[in-house]
This record gives C-alpha cells, sequence and structure tokens, in this order.
C-alpha cells in the first residue's frame, strides 16, 4: 500500500508537528500578551530597612526561550538521525556549539545594547552561524567519522527556523517585540491586521499605554 513505511511515519509525524505548533502559536497569540504572562516568578535576595524586599524576576521570557532552545535542538537531532547520524556523534559537534553559543547571548545582548541583564536570542543565533563551518572543519579532522556538511547545515536551518518562531513568543510574552500601532498604518495594513492582531496589556510592557493593537508578527 502507498501509505506505509517510512512514509506512513514520515507523515504522520509532519502531521502532529503541524498541530502541535498550530496549537501552541494559537493559544500564545491570544493569552501572552496578558500581564499575568510576563513574571513568572520572583527569589527574594535582600530585605530592605523598611520591610520591603529587593528580588529576582523570572520571566516566561526566559522559559519559552529555554523551551524554544530545546525544541529545536530535539528537531535537529532527529533529523540528523534521519540521516543515520548517531546521537552520541551529533554531541561531538552540537556540544562545542552550544558551550560558545549560549554565553554569546548575554555578551552579544552587553556590547550591542550596555545592558548586563538581557539577553539576546540573534546574537546567540550569529555566534553559532559563524562557528558552523569551523566546529564541523575542525572535529572532522579529529575523528574518523565525517559530519555530512550538507545534512549538518540542512538539519540546523530547518531547526533554528523552529526556534526562532516559537522563541517570538517570548517577545510577545514580556512586551518587547511589537509591530506599528494600526491607527498609524495604511489602508491597506489595517485590512490586512483587522483581524489578525493582539493586544499587549500590562505597564511594565514596553508600549506607550496600554491596550494598543499591533500587527502580529
Amino acid at each position: 500500500m502507498f501509505f506505509t513505511g517510512t512514509f506512513f511515519n514520515n507523515t504522520m509525524f509532519l502531521l502532529f508537528l503541524v498541530g502541535l505548533i498550530v496549537l501552541f502559536l494559537s493559544w500564545g497569540f491570544k493569552q501572552l500578551p496578558r500581564e499575568r504572562w510576563q513574571i513568572f516568578a520572583a527569589i527574594p535576595l535582600l530585605k530592605n530597612d523598611n520591610g520591603t524586599w529587593k528580588g529576582l524576576n523570572l520571566t516566561y521570557y526566559g522559559i519559552i526561550s529555554a523551551n524554544a532552545y530545546l525544541f529545536s535542538l530535539s528537531i535537529m537531532i532527529i533529523l540528523l538521525g534521519s540521516c543515520h547520524i548517531p546521537v552520541s556523534v551529533q554531541m561531538k559537534y552540537i556540544i562545542p556549539i552550544l558551550i560558545v553559543a549560549i554565553p554569546a547571548s548575554r555578551i552579544v545582548a552587553w556590547i550591542v545594547e550596555r545592558k548586563s541583564s538581557t539577553f539576546t536570542v540573534g546574537g546567540a543565533t550569529f555566534t553559532a552561524i559563524v562557528m558552523l563551518p569551523w566546529v564541523v572543519t575542525v572535529i572532522n579532522g579529529f575523528f574518523d567519522f565525517q559530519m555530512p556538511f550538507f545534512c549538518f547545515f540542512a538539519a540546523i536551518s530547518i531547526a533554528y527556523t523552529f526556534g526562532e518562531g516559537l522563541g517570538r513568543l517570548a517577545c510577545i510574552s514580556f512586551g518587547c517585540c511589537y509591530g506599528k500601532p494600526l491607527s498609524e498604518s495604511g489602508k491597506l495594513m489595517n485590512r490586512i491586521f483587522a483581524r489578525c492582531h493582539f493586544i499587549f496589556y500590562g505597564k511594565t510592557k514596553k508600549l506607550p499605554m496600554p491596550p494598543i493593537l499591533t500587527a502580529t508578527p
């Protein structure tokens, strides 16, 4: 039969992936602009003389970003596995990239924005892309196994797309990524985004005055 074996498994996997992402994005666009999805928890660090506390905020931005990293890494492992590359071999190439790229998300943010407490996925991505050909070339020189450049770059490109797309939800949650107000847009933009928009709530968002309609990225 036509729908048997590998084709059936691949089709079911893709349908599951599409359904999962559609549900997650639909929920995220509707719920994450709300104020309650900005701060996940606060860790008290120092008590002031007046009885108030200084604390460390743990944000949904960080949680969603971490999950996006994990999801994209999982996709990459699955795709490389489909090329018959064992996970143990994959890690020899992936771990060196992560060791440099993850800290780079903070270092690049400090260099560009001069803010010590800011992270940027773009900074990590830029660093990883610059490193990729060098990492593969160097590690291929140390091991008998030769990582196929085409398979590795194709897998990481697809995985990055998933991670970047889901990572945008973190920006929506924190209110640091938004479009132009529809009231200041042209007729065509108003027509396109009349229904495809969301509303930010919360005084700690970067928006001037909540609520405000913005185009969905």
